[in-house]
């Protein structure tokens, strides 16, 4: 009885590792295969901070907000317009909800 425990641990140890090292290796062929014939990424031409939008004064009052807020000097180093999606009428019904749940008290 004893041997055959052995036997079948021994094939399911044997079988386990076969599993497994062969899914290594088909990531492996994955991962390479991805880096293979994904085009080349060109670098970006360096541009200023504030972009060719975003005027400068808007940058200046940002750094100097968020140095305010902060306490100490910093840097903007990127800014960038965040473009919201059209409200929908279940984004603003959830609004109107957590709106009404706080109460005010006098």
């Amino acid at each position: 009885m004893r041997d055959a425990l052995t036997a079948a641990l021994e094939i399911s140890a044997i079988g386990i590792t076969i599993v497994f090292a062969s899914l290594v290796l088909v990531s492996l062929a994955l991962t390479l295969i991805n880096r293979l014939l994904r085009p080349r990424e060109t670098a970006a031409p360096a541009t200023d901070a504030a972009g060719p939008s975003i005027p400068a004064d808007i940058v200046v009052v940002l750094a100097a907000a968020a140095t305010t807020a902060l306490g100490r000097r910093v840097r903007v180093a990127h800014v960038r317009y965040h473009s919201a999606a059209p409200d929908t009428e279940w984004s603003h019904q959830g609004r109107i909800s957590v709106m009404g749940s706080h109460r005010v008290r006098h």
